[in-house]
């Protein structure tokens, strides 16, 4: 399952385009 907050991540990077969700992202993705 993908944490709520990865999906807001990458919704957050789409639309913003922010290096700090990138990591933020991966983080909650991978780690």
């Amino acid at each position: 399952m993908i944490p709520k907050l990865c999906l807001s991540g990458l919704f957050f990077l789409i639309f913003n385009r922010k290096v700090q969700c990138v990591i933020s992202c991966y983080k909650c993705c991978f780690f």
